[in-house]
């Protein structure tokens, strides 16, 4: 069903046999209205009814989608989205092509991640970039806070940037990019083609007006930039609040897109100068961060490794300890290196420990 393009004939159909089912059958308005619609549309109904019902109040939800339509022509994600009056615990936006999508704000955005084991921490305490050990999905929520999410392993995310002070569009700079790398606007997925209506299946909408684009990527671990104001993020994503303006989530995580074999291409490492090899060494050195795949190609020049995955993971760890990257990024890069496929977590953990004190000391 093209809900944009309920025509009056439809609406008029619709709201007679919802009043026919309440008067006549008994049913509660809200029944009535649920089952005028699967009477009419039957599949669009079960696919909006499948979609909701993964969410918290989602039956009543689509509820009040559903009468929206009835009463007047839908509203579209530019236009804005429908509120739940009651509670704002989640809302439905009509994105321009299939079911209404999820839309979580503030405390609920959180919860949802947390629910779905998503480990978050709050932006303002010392350390919310430093190991993940450190985040949890029992961070206390408050209203008004900024959290950092932990977005684990197999998820990739597109950062946007918008609003800032530098005044850059990272949407018009990303469609600029794939032009440029033959990927033209006909070309793209139809989930790229409409970022600002609302098209990509999972995404967050920042305060300032950027959005943070979910992928799924299975691969090994990959940060960098694709153009000015468009980032890689792997690791996390801010969520909450920022300046009393609220992140908002729109989507699920099962609806993300894989990343496009474009997009990791086309990636261009945040390095300073390139890097030159160096061994293994406690002493600082003048900064100039590598790629994962460099770290791989001198940890097997410095033969160090040995035999065994424990010994390669704690060797990769001191490289790219020695190469000046984030220990907790170091932890992910590994928990996604095929070359110690099979390592259990706890192992890859203790060899990251092991390795970067060894670097402090």
């Amino acid at each position: 069903m093209e809900t944009q393009l309920l025509t009056e004939v439809q609406r008029e159909a619709l709201t007679e046999k919802a009043a026919a089912m309440h008067y006549k059958s008994g049913l509660d308005w809200k029944a009535a209205t649920l089952a005028a619609f699967d009477l009419y549309f039957p599949g669009d109904f079960r696919a909006m009814k499948e979609t909701a019902a993964a969410y918290p109040d989602g039956e009543t939800v689509l509820y009040e989608y559903l009468s929206g339509l009835l009463l007047k022509p839908p509203e579209t994600a530019l236009e804005g989205s429908r509120t739940n009056k009651e509670s704002k615990k989640v809302t439905y936006s009509n994105a321009p092509e299939g079911p209404p999508m999820a839309r979580y704000e503030g405390l609920q955005a959180l919860s949802y991640l947390t629910a779905h084991g998503i480990p978050i921490k709050d932006f303002y305490k010392p350390g919310a970039d430093a190991d993940v050990k450190t985040y949890s999905v029992a961070t206390p929520l408050v209203q008004g806070k900024r959290y950092k999410a932990y977005i684990r392993g197999s998820f990739l995310c597109l950062d946007l940037d918008r609003g800032h002070k530098d005044g850059g569009d990272g949407v018009a700079n990303l469609y600029r990019q794939l032009e440029s790398m033959g990927k033209p606007h006909a070309l793209l997925p139809a989930y790229l083609k409409d970022i600002d209506r609302g098209t990509f299946p999972f995404y967050t909408k920042t305060p300032s007006g950027g959005y943070h684009l979910f992928f799924k990527y299975p691969g090994p671990y990959i940060t960098g930039t694709l153009a000015p104001d468009v980032e890689i993020l792997t690791l996390r994503v801010s969520a909450g609040w920022k300046d009393g303006k609220p992140y908002i989530l729109h989507g699920n995580l099962d609806t993300a897109p894989h990343v496009p074999a474009f997009i990791i291409d086309a990636i261009k490492p945040p390095q300073a100068r390139t890097p030159k090899y160096r061994p293994y060494t406690p002493e600082k050195k003048e900064w100039s961060r590598p790629s994962w795949a460099l770290i791989t190609e001198w940890t097997d020049r410095d033969r160090r490794a040995g035999a065994g995955r424990n010994n390669r993971a704690y060797s990769l760890a001191l490289h790219a300890a020695s190469h000046d990257w984030p220990q907790a990024e170091t932890l992910a890069a590994l928990q996604s290196d095929l070359s110690i496929d099979g390592l259990p977590q706890a192992e890859i953990q203790t060899a990251v420990n092991s390795a970067y004190k060894r670097k402090r000391t």
